[in-house]
């Protein structure tokens, strides 16, 4: 027996019972979340990826329109010099910190549950 959880969000009822447990990101989808500049500098921005690198995103919450959670970078291309980063243009790029990051779900592939 399968016992379904829901909640009433405005006007409907929404079923939280499953949601998957990690999802790929590809290149270009924007990605809301806490980056470190080179300097080290904390930005909480809206970016995307230019250099085709894909992300998962480990998945903790979510809601009708975005999965939040931690963030870690699957492929990055050869050319990258730098690990687990964001390049939102070939000459800027963002380091992914620790915390809670944010993508729109109808954007994201591969649900693993």
């Amino acid at each position: 027996m399968t016992t379904e959880i829901m909640f009433f969000n405005h006007d409907k009822f929404v079923n939280i019972t499953h949601y998957p447990k990690r999802v790929t990101i590809p290149s270009k989808v924007p990605i809301t979340g806490p980056f470190r500049d080179q300097g080290g500098g904390l930005r909480w921005k809206t970016m995307r990826d230019v250099s085709g690198t894909t992300f998962y995103m480990t998945v903790t919450s979510f809601d009708e329109s975005n999965y939040y959670g931690t963030l870690k970078a699957k492929d990055q291309p050869e050319a990258s010099r730098d690990k687990d980063c964001l390049w939102d243009s070939y000459n800027d790029h963002y380091f992914i910190d620790q915390g809670i990051f944010s993508v729109p779900k109808s954007m994201v592939t591969e649900l693993t549950y």
